[in-house]
């Protein structure tokens, strides 16, 4: 890896560890999923670190997705996704005045709150999309308020840790032993939760001497 000069417009704290890590001659591994969103996030950060071009000066492990791989997160049983059932509930109550303004002009179909839901998901991609989206009139500042909650009580039901999911936990437990590993130069000694044994034990794809 080449060593990076210290460039007096990075803060010099920065520069320092960025130097220091170049030092130790390491080529550090990162893992990332298989989607394209996390592709493309990974290899911006690439960019970011390194500079351009950032090929050769790092190693990325790509996660499989496929059927009959084990991958706990979209292996997870229906009752582990208790977000989608709450939200239902909740839009049924904060997008009822909704319901009744758009109603009377909607012929040969009932509205229901999860009919509002959507719109206003399409409002905001439609937006980021489009620039613009006709949706987003439909609804008033206590409802995108509304809206704003129900992200916050999908994510609190589906991958809170400590209280609310019964799927977050299991997950998590996973982040923990790994990120221990890790700072502790250690390996995991027993693979008691939805680990990656193969991967985890194999100083290639896990390895635990990196400064970074």
């Amino acid at each position: 890896l080449h060593r990076v000069q210290h460039d007096p417009r990075v803060p010099h704290r920065v520069a320092v560890r960025r130097l220091s890590f170049f030092q130790s001659n390491l080529c550090i591994l990162t893992t990332v999923a298989r989607r394209d969103r996390m592709l493309a996030s990974a290899m911006n950060f690439a960019i970011g670190f390194f500079g351009y071009p950032f090929e050769g000066q790092y190693q990325q492990s790509i996660t499989i997705e496929a059927d009959g791989v084990h991958l706990p997160e979209r292996q997870r049983p229906p009752k582990a996704d208790r977000g989608r059932a709450k939200v239902a509930q909740w839009a049924g109550m904060y997008l009822a005045c909704a319901v009744g303004r758009l109603q009377p002009p909607t012929k040969g179909y009932e509205l229901r709150g999860e009919d509002m839901y959507v719109r206003q998901q399409l409002c905001a991609y439609e937006t980021v999309a489009l620039g613009y989206s006709k949706f987003c009139e439909l609804f008033t500042e206590e409802e995108w308020d509304g809206f704003d909650y129900s992200l916050d009580l999908y994510f609190w039901c589906v991958t809170s840790f400590p209280y609310n999911s019964a799927f977050g936990r299991p997950l998590g437990i996973v982040y923990v032993q790994e990120l221990v590993a890790r700072l502790t130069h250690t390996p995991i000694a027993t693979h008691n939760s939805s680990t990656n044994e193969t991967l985890n034990d194999d100083p290639t794809t896990f390895p635990l001497g990196q400064s970074l």
